[in-house]
């Protein structure tokens, strides 16, 4: 019966939901079959000089295939793990202005205005100055894009600006949220992409403002009317939420009334020179505590507090109080699965108990496999959360610094 409850839970934790996405977009499927229909006339007539220009997407290097088969794996695994139970549908409008210069693909002369109204010219100064201020889209041969024009090869670049509606200027990149109350749509705002009450949109606006080609398409239904999901919680955090409660209500509250003893262990109390094992109860302590500075304790608080707000801090000692049990059980199943090789090195963790494990319950080959996928999970995690992530966030900052020198 313990077999078959687990067997099951860990298919509902895996197949769950990839169901509920293909319910979501089996349900989907008319409506953008409708939205595609509906804004094709609006993208013939406001968006003609747009599909006169056929892009030629760069060919991917060695390195770009392999990121993208990575890139790939990683989204499946986010399907997973980061679906949101109780996910809600919300409608947006993101402000994307283009305006478009080109000339032939080779030709070292000025740009021109793609549209025939436009009589502007760009030279490799003007083209400079915008890429300086960051209002081109780049592309293959930065800032330059590679299309065709009636099978012709010609480059050609793409120019942000703001959009005007009513002597008003809307900055380009601003999203705006439909409150279906309302039926007006409100801007998100820089601060925890809350909502303004006072820079808002009505539906005869929107409609205004995708009549002149301002607003971002959906890429396959072409539509200006943009879809997201929010709210909701990861199947992880829940998972790991439910487990931590259930692990301290069966340990009778370890995690309470063992903690002053936790103190005596750190302390040293019960240290044994001539005990077995390669490190003191301390230096077990600050192996533990060095894996989750930075990430853990660092920056990762930091961007849980200015995503989520002062209510972050809260859920965070919450689940934090309640996964000590969860700790401690991990801990408890690595001493008592570990593997003692015949020159004293200690082979323990989860690869290991999640084998020897369901092995005594009958489910050795089961235990196989979790064992594989954590050790696949835990390397891909020592490169992207101890090593790139952090790399990535002090080489942002010190760019910024470099970047505001040179103003």
């Amino acid at each position: 019966m313990r077999r078959l409850i687990l067997v099951l839970l860990i298919v509902f934790t895996l197949l769950a939901p990839f169901a509920y996405d293909a319910l979501a977009q089996s349900g989907d499927a008319k409506k953008q079959k409708e939205d595609k229909a509906t804004s094709s006339a609006h993208e013939k007539k406001t968006h003609s000089s747009l599909l006169t220009i056929k892009n030629e997407p760069p060919r991917k290097s060695a390195y770009e295939k392999v990121d993208h088969v990575f890139a790939t794996i990683v989204k499946k695994i986010e399907l997973v793990l980061f679906y949101r139970i109780g996910a809600s549908k919300q409608t947006y409008i993101v402000i994307e202005p283009h305006e478009y210069y080109i000339r032939n693909r080779g030709d070292k002369g000025d740009f021109r205005g793609l549209d025939p109204s436009n009589n502007r010219t760009l030279n490799e100064d003007d083209i400079e100055l915008l890429a300086a201020q960051k209002k081109l889209v780049e592309g293959k041969k930065k800032p330059y894009r590679l299309g065709h024009i009636n099978k012709k090869p010609v480059e050609y670049i793409t120019i942000q600006h703001d959009a005007k509606l009513n002597n008003k200027v809307i900055p380009y990149g601003k999203k705006y949220v439909l409150k279906t109350e309302e039926n007006k749509y409100h801007m998100v705002g820089a601060m925890r992409n809350l909502l303004s009450d006072k820079e808002v949109l009505t539906t005869n606006d929107i409609e205004e403002l995708n009549q002149q080609g301002e607003l971002k398409l959906d890429v396959k239904t072409r539509s200006h009317l943009l879809e997201e999901s929010v709210g909701g919680a990861p199947v992880v955090v829940v998972w790991l939420a439910i487990g931590a409660v259930f692990f301290t209500i069966y340990m009778r509250g370890y995690n309470f009334w063992g903690f002053f003893h936790s103190i005596e262990i750190v302390r040293g109390k019960y240290d044994n020179p001539h005990e077995e094992g390669e490190v003191t109860h301390f230096q077990a302590l600050a192996s533990a505590l060095s894996a989750t500075v930075g990430l853990g304790n660092i920056a990762g608080v930091t961007i849980a507090m200015t995503l989520g707000g002062p209510g972050a801090f809260f859920w965070m000692l919450f689940c934090g109080l309640f996964g000590m049990t969860s700790k401690f059980v991990e801990c408890t199943l690595g001493q008592k699965y570990r593997t003692v090789k015949p020159d004293g090195t200690i082979l323990g963790g989860p690869m290991r108990y999640l084998k020897r494990g369901l092995e005594e319950i009958g489910l050795k080959p089961l235990g196989i496999v979790l064992s594989f996928i954590f050790t696949v999970m835990c390397i891909l995690a020592s490169f992207g959360g101890g090593n790139m992530f952090q790399s990535n966030q002090s080489g942002a900052t010190v760019l910024a610094q470099i970047q505001q020198s040179e103003i």
